[in-house]
């Protein structure tokens, strides 16, 4: 199946592919994508640096945590989590937030803490490097 007819029946896109591949499948999986359509991302690099056009409209989230699947699946099965790194990177619904916090509860990283994008976009993006202090 082409990405582009996988991706048109899904309501959320979970965007695993190693950050320097993204890009190149990208155009393909955008055209695909249904009006209101969730993606959620688990590295940051291509979100951060703008390497990627999304679909006015579109819910785009960040949800990394910070251990491999094996130490996620794991520490979920025996009730907890690990940490991971969140963002909003794009609430084109009005509903990210919720998206985002089912998707943390999947994981158990509620359970742990939440430690927001914004640090990395002011850092970088708005180059405001003293944020970078502040840091959890």
């Amino acid at each position: 199946m082409a990405y582009r007819e996988a991706v048109s029946r899904a309501g959320v896109v979970a965007m695993l592919l190693p950050d320097e591949v993204a890009p190149g499948v990208w155009p393909e999986l955008v055209t695909g994508l249904p009006g209101g359509a969730g993606v959620v991302f688990a590295h940051g690099f291509n979100l951060l640096y703008g390497a990627l056009e999304f679909p006015a409209g579109a819910d785009v989230v960040l949800v990394s945590p910070t251990g491999p699947g094996r130490v996620v699946r794991s520490t979920y099965e025996r009730g907890e989590g690990v940490p991971a790194y969140l963002a909003v990177h794009l609430d084109g619904t009005g509903g990210a937030k919720a998206a985002f916090d089912e998707r943390l509860a999947v994981l158990g990283a509620m359970n742990i803490m939440r430690i927001m994008g914004i640090f990395a976009r002011l850092v970088v993006r708005d180059n405001k490097p003293r944020y970078d202090t502040f840091q959890p």
